[in-house]
């Protein structure tokens, strides 16, 4: 009797032993997927690259400002294009403000309000072909979302501005016997999480040569996020107005900052109202 329980003691050991020594078993595959990298511009690069430059074709135009002479129409994400519309018949394309992530733009007196990715300019455009920065309100629009999608600043990258397809290949352990798998991922890549909102998709009067030096704002377009209300440029995003204070028009004070809701689109202004639009109402 003895020795059978001997045996069958000796023989459930040496089941665990077995079964355990199985789960130590592993074997590598490797597999490719793909996803899109931010690709960084460097914040010196970001804050030192306003320039007037020659005029240049519009090739992605986005938002329009009329402003006595001028129009100033927006490269999306590059710059200013500056139109002399003394003319309407000829308007002639006198110069190109290059100003990173630009979407929006206000003009009052000789000043243009633009912002740049996370940051708002204030630039002197008493000589549109010889434009020059007076002031940089940095990173008041923090991991923004306004038009074309999402923009995250990094304290030692810099700012992301595009995104690029890449392919990835990576070896990982599996139990042995495994069948190798497929993954598919789709995402940010290199620190961030989320969907891929941010990545790109596959798939007036008479002649002068000077813009006018009178205080009175600029008329944007139906699709405007920048508007100036009597001494204050509004600046809406998804969620949120930032109120400018421009009483002096070369030194903007940021004054205040208001929730007014989600999926915020447009601002316009009438009388001493300010009209919000959003996806679902105004």
């Amino acid at each position: 009797m003895k020795s059978r329980l001997s045996i069958l003691t000796l023989a459930a050991v040496s089941f665990v032993v077995l079964f355990t020594g199985c789960t130590k078993d592993k074997c590598s595959t490797t597999y490719t997927y793909q996803v899109y990298e931010p690709v960084y511009m460097d914040y010196a690069t970001l804050r030192g690259s306003v320039a007037s430059e020659a005029p240049r074709p519009l090739d992605n135009p986005g938002k329009i400002y009329i402003y006595g002479n001028y129009l100033f129409v927006n490269e999306v994400n590059e710059g200013v294009h500056v139109i002399d519309n003394s003319n309407p018949a000829a308007p002639v394309n006198k110069a190109f403000i290059n100003i990173p992530g630009n979407v929006d733009i206000a003009v009052k007196g000789s000043v243009l309000y633009a912002d740049s990715y996370v940051d708002l300019l204030a630039i002197d455009i008493s000589n549109p072909e010889a434009a020059a920065e007076l002031k940089r309100l940095e990173n008041i629009f923090p991991q923004r979302i306004w038009d074309i999608g999402y923009y995250y600043g990094d304290p030692e990258k810099g700012i992301i501005v595009s995104w690029e397809l890449t392919d990835k290949t990576e070896t990982v352990e599996v139990q042995c016997g495994e069948e190798a798998q497929t993954y598919y991922y789709w995402g940010y890549y290199g620190g961030f999480e989320g969907d891929l909102a941010g990545a790109p998709v596959v798939l007036g009067s008479s002649g002068s040569s000077s813009v006018n030096t009178n205080t009175a704002p600029g008329q944007g377009g139906s699709m405007a996020r920048f508007t100036i209300a009597s001494r204050y440029l509004y600046c809406i995003d998804n969620t949120d107005m930032n109120l400018i204070d421009i009483g002096e028009a070369a030194n903007p004070v940021i004054w205040n900052k208001l929730n007014i809701g989600f999926n915020i689109e447009t601002i316009f202004p009438y009388g001493d109202k300010l009209f919000i639009g959003s996806r679902n109402g105004m």
